[in-house]
């Protein structure tokens, strides 16, 4: 995607915060909600991607 908009001022984010501490994720078990990200910090991590150049180029492999 990135590479097939980029030419046109669209750029591609791909953020994967893993579990929420949401209602939605209050029945699971195998995580613990002190290991969930809190929805505040995911919505700054959001804003902070959206804020950054549009040139930026990030890319965290594992």
């Amino acid at each position: 995607m990135r590479r097939l908009c980029w030419e046109h001022g669209i750029r591609a984010i791909s953020l994967c915060p893993g579990f929420v501490a949401t209602d939605m994720t209050a029945g699971v078990g195998s995580v613990e909600r002190a290991d969930m990200i809190a929805p505040e910090d995911l919505a700054a991590v959001g804003a902070s991607l959206l804020a950054l150049p549009v040139d930026m180029r990030y890319e965290d492999t594992l």
